[in-house]
């Protein structure tokens, strides 16, 4: 991933891009800090808005993720008793050539 407040790269998005599409990486982009925050000063307006349009585009990205991990042990559980089935059926078939 980019690092946050990096000089945009040639043939960037537009910022207002980033907003339509969620794209994080044009947003990261076309984010440049108001000024260089020197110890104990603290973030700007700016700073926070995009730290929240940050983690907003995470989570929306990261979302359909979680839900179909829910689904994997079922998946798995399911491949397993077929894959036995299957097994089953190799066996019987293979003592049915043999006779």
């Amino acid at each position: 991933m980019s690092k946050i407040g990096r000089k945009p790269r040639k043939g960037a998005a537009a910022p207002g891009d980033a907003k339509k599409h969620g794209n994080l990486d044009a947003a990261i982009d076309s984010y440049k800090p108001i000024e260089k925050l020197t110890p104990g000063a603290g973030f700007s307006e700016k700073d926070i808005e995009f730290m929240k349009k940050a983690i907003q585009v995470l989570c929306q990205s990261t979302n359909p993720l979680g839900k179909s991990i829910d689904f994997v042990t079922d998946d798995i559980d399911s491949m397993s008793k077929e894959y036995d089935n299957w097994r089953k059926e190799s066996l019987s078939c293979q003592s049915q050539l043999k006779e």
